[in-house]
């Protein structure tokens, strides 16, 4: 005789509230995640999202996306690289690559203001330019330098500012101090001319 039934409650019973809990076989795969898309972590049943603007994610299956580096821009979503902005542009901090005004040029990632003694003369400048021989300019963030006055020279170029000729000389146009001639004098500094000496003087 088989084993007596006699206080045994049957499976059908119980058996209704351990399905869940009965091992099903192994879970679906993932699904791969494309290139410029991202899943959240810890929810892998979440769907991928593209990445937003400003970042891009050149690989699969990542969990986040990566911000474009300094001087980099990206205006669309989804995207898997960032375009580096062109020479004589800023990244603007609106995703957009924006011309350098006249005054400055483009640096790294932003638009940097001339300093003394260089310029630049029109918008997308790459690099500011000194002043000219003959010109100075005092102050940053300049379109032009400023040509020095009469009996003033500058023999350099980049400079700040001009230098007076000395007594004894004078301005002759060359951007030099050139000195009296014989039987002329000049007593004082930042002339354009010598003065001829007075009647029984030499």
């Amino acid at each position: 005789a088989g084993p007596s039934m006699e206080g045994r409650i049957p499976c059908f019973v119980f058996c209704p509230f351990l399905l869940p809990y009965v091992w099903r076989g192994p879970p679906p795969r993932h699904a791969s995640i494309s290139r410029g898309r991202h899943r959240a972590p810890r929810l892998a049943s979440a769907p991928c999202s593209p990445c937003p603007t400003g970042t891009a994610q050149p690989a699969a299956g990542q969990t986040a996306c990566l911000p474009c580096l300094d001087g980099e821009v990206q205006a669309l979503t989804g995207q898997t690289s960032c375009t580096r902005c062109p020479p004589g542009t800023f990244d603007d901090g609106t995703e957009v690559c924006a011309t350098c005004p006249a005054g400055s040029a483009a640096g790294a990632g932003s638009c940097a203001p001339c300093g003394p003694g260089t310029f630049t003369a029109s918008d997308g400048a790459e690099t500011c330019e000194p002043c000219q021989v003959g010109f100075y300019q005092p102050g940053g963030g300049q379109s032009a330098c400023l040509a020095c006055p009469d009996g003033e020279v500058q023999p350099a170029t980049g400079q700040t500012a001009c230098e007076a000729c000395p007594a004894g000389t004078f301005d002759d146009g060359s951007e030099t101090c050139a000195p009296c001639a014989p039987g002329t004098v000049q007593p004082d500094p930042g002339q354009t001319g010598c003065l001829a000496c007075a009647e029984g003087s030499v």
